[in-house]
C-alpha cells in the first residue's frame, strides 16, 4: 500500500492501493467531480471516461502522456486516471510533469495499469500516484475509489 499523505480539494488525504481496497461500492452517482482518463489505447481511454460520465462525473479522454498533461492543465480535473506503458511520455512522466505543475499538483493521479503493484513500485520515482488500480478489476471498484478523491 502507498503510504504518503498529501492534501486533495483541500483535505488531508492517505495514498492507497485499489489491488486490495475492501470498501462496498458506494452510490457513485452521488459525487460531483471531475476526471481525466488517460490510455493509448482510444478505445479503452474512450470507454473509461464514458463508463465514468455514467457514474456521474465530467470525464474527459486523452490518448498519451502529453495531452494528459495538457488537457489537464485547461480542463483541471480533481482525478487523473493514468495508464502507465504508453509510448513516448509514459504514465510514470506524465504523472511527475503533473505534479509539478502549480495548476495540477493537487489532482489526484491513480495508476491505471496492467503492472501489479510490486512492479509498480520499483519504477515509482516521487510519490506521483496517490493509488493503483490493476486493469481487469471490476468497474465498480474503480467508482468507488475515485469517490474517494471526490471528498
Amino acid at each position: 500500500m502507498i503510504s504518503k499523505k498529501r492534501r486533495v480539494n483541500g483535505k488531508r488525504t492517505s495514498k492507497c492501493s485499489c489491488g486490495r481496497l475492501d470498501v462496498a461500492p458506494s452510490d457513485a452517482r452521488s459525487f460531483q467531480n471531475t476526471g481525466t482518463g488517460v490510455d493509448d489505447n482510444v478505445s479503452a481511454a474512450q470507454a473509461l471516461a464514458t463508463y465514468l460520465s455514467f457514474e456521474g462525473m465530467e470525464c474527459k479522454a486523452a490518448f498519451s502522456g502529453h495531452a494528459a498533461a495538457s488537457l489537464a492543465t485547461e480542463f483541471k480535473p480533481h482525478v487523473i486516471i493514468m495508464d502507465i506503458a504508453m509510448p513516448d511520455f509514459d504514465g510514470y512522466q506524465a504523472a511527475l510533469a503533473l505534479r509539478g505543475d502549480v495548476r495540477t499538483k493537487e489532482a489526484a493521479i491513480v495508476a491505471f495499469t496492467a503492472f501489479d503493484e510490486a512492479e509498480l513500485r520499483q519504477h515509482v520515482v516521487d510519490h506521483e500516484f496517490d493509488a493503483y488500480y490493476q486493469k481487469g478489476q471490476a468497474p465498480s471498484r474503480l467508482a468507488t475509489l475515485v469517490t474517494l478523491f471526490a471528498h
